[in-house]
C-alpha cells in the first residue's frame, strides 16, 4: 500500500485498542483484529484489492497495544447478512496476530489460510506459530465450533485435529 488517510486521533493515540467482533468475511475470508483496523483509513475501499497484504501494511502503521475480540456473539456467513452464532467468549491479546491466530481457530479455521497472519507475521508484527502463543482460560478444542464460510473459503476449513497445527 503506497498510501493511505489515516485518522488524526489514530496517529495522536497514546494506545489503540481494537476491538473486533469474531466474523466470516466475504472477501479476507475473517474480519477479526488486522481487518478492524481498516475502521482507522479513509476511504475504505482502497483496501478491498490484495486485501491481506494491505491489512499487513495497515497493520504496521497502525499498532494496537491490545487487541480484544468480541465473541459473545460471532457471525457466520459473511460480515453483513451473516447468521449469528452464540459462542459466549472473549478473545484477548497485545499480539495482534496471536489473538488472529486463536480467533481463526475459535471459528473452525485453519491459522494458516489467511495470508495476511503470515505476511504479518514476517514483519515482526506477532506470532502465527502456535507452539509461541499461550492460551489462558479454556481449552481451544472444548470452544471451537466450526462457523460457516463464505463462498470460495471452503478450503479454509480446520482439518484434522488440533495437533496437527502444534508442529
Amino acid at each position: 500500500m503506497r498510501e493511505v488517510n489515516i485518522a488524526k486521533t489514530v496517529l495522536e493515540a497514546d494506545c489503540i485498542i481494537n476491538v473486533p467482533k469474531l466474523k466470516i468475511h466475504h472477501i479476507a475470508g475473517v474480519t477479526l483484529c488486522a481487518k478492524n483496523l481498516m475502521g482507522c483509513i479513509w476511504p475504505k475501499g482502497i483496501m478491498h484489492i490484495n486485501i491481506h497484504k494491505k491489512l499487513a501494511d495497515l497493520a504496521s502503521i497502525v499498532r494496537s497495544c491490545i487487541n480484544i475480540v468480541d465473541g459473545i456473539i460471532g457471525s457466520e456467513g459473511n460480515e453483513i447478512s451473516g447468521d449469528p452464532v452464540k459462542m459466549n467468549i472473549i478473545i484477548a491479546g497485545l499480539d495482534i496476530v496471536a489473538t488472529d491466530t486463536i480467533s481463526c481457530i475459535v471459528m473452525g479455521i485453519d491459522p494458516k489460510k489467511p495470508e495476511y497472519l503470515q505476511l504479518m507475521s514476517k514483519k515482526g508484527l506477532g506470532t502465527c506459530d502456535l507452539n509461541k502463543i499461550k492460551v489462558l482460560g479454556e481449552n481451544l478444542i472444548d470452544i471451537i465450533r466450526n462457523f460457516r464460510l463464505a463462498y470460495g473459503f471452503e478450503d479454509w476449513r480446520l482439518k484434522g485435529p488440533l495437533n496437527n497445527l502444534l508442529k
